[in-house]
């Protein structure tokens, strides 16, 4: 496996690693930003390339409790990427986040959002405690796989 992308900065966090339609994705946040790049892996293994680049400054603003540092970790700003999925057409692919008491969907290509769900009350902590509301991260979203077979 090639190395991981090098970073621009200290505070390094690997907020997603995944797959989806057969492309192996990473993203990587470097300080406390709204912006960064889904890298994806070259399909012949030997390396990573800025396949998106993403600003989620506009989520930001439409849902401001997103922008609240968490308190166990202020570099970070309260949002978790639950998934990367590619479509057959490059520019239907979106990501899914997970803000304080919400799921969005933003699109990969232009950027647009859409609130897709919400997180049930007893799951959010009203006292202001952000991250008791960020409950779910990439590694509890599992993709639906659908099989002939009982699991």
């Amino acid at each position: 496996m090639p190395p991981i992308p090098q970073g621009e900065g200290n505070g390094r966090l690997f907020r997603y690693y995944g797959e989806s339609r057969g492309h192996l994705h990473l993203v990587e946040i470097y300080d406390a930003r709204t912006q960064f790049c889904v890298y994806e892996m070259e399909a012949d293994y030997s390396g990573w390339f800025v396949k998106y680049s993403v600003d989620l400054h506009e989520v930001g603003i439409a849902f401001p409790e997103m922008m609240q540092r968490l308190s166990w970790d202020p570099m970070y700003y309260s949002f978790a990427i639950l998934a990367i999925v590619r479509e057959e057409e490059d520019e239907r692919s979106f990501l899914v986040l997970h803000v304080p008491g919400k799921i969005v969907r933003y699109n990969l290509v232009d950027k647009s959002f859409e609130k897709i769900g919400d997180v049930a009350p007893e799951h959010c902590d009203s006292s202001g405690m952000i991250e008791d509301a960020l409950r779910y991260f990439f590694f509890h979203a599992f993709q639906y796989i659908e099989t002939v077979s009982c699991i």
